[in-house]
């Protein structure tokens, strides 16, 4: 019985219980025991199957997820930015441009507000 895996649910579920549910299908079976451990049985591997599966999967999408190189780890740098750095006066109207690879820019909006 695998009480780890969060793919089962008749393992989960005692032998006793299954069989007043199959008693309430009308299913004629010889050994109801036999027949709901077979179903166990086949439960955890496709579980296990299930549970490989899931994790190869969010295993894709962190690695997706992940900064590729050192310049996209730089990318991700919360430090403080300060309009001095770039140049712009205060009281000035600016806007966010998309830069380089190192992130956002800023510049001089034209016109009015």
């Amino acid at each position: 019985m695998s009480q780890t895996n969060p793919f089962t649910v008749l393992n989960s579920t005692s032998n006793d219980e299954l069989k007043k549910v199959l008693l309430d299908l009308d299913l004629e079976i010889d050994d109801f025991d036999t027949q709901i451990n077979a179903f166990k049985a086949e439960e955890l591997l496709r579980a296990d199957i299930a549970q490989a599966n899931y994790k190869a999967y969010l295993d894709r999408c962190n690695k997706h997820s992940e900064p590729h190189s050192e310049e996209d780890l730089q990318d991700l740098a919360m430090g403080v930015i300060e309009n001095s750095c770039r140049n712009v006066k205060e009281g000035e109207k600016t806007e966010c441009i998309k830069g380089n690879a190192s992130g956002y820019q800023t510049r001089n909006r034209k016109g009015g507000d």
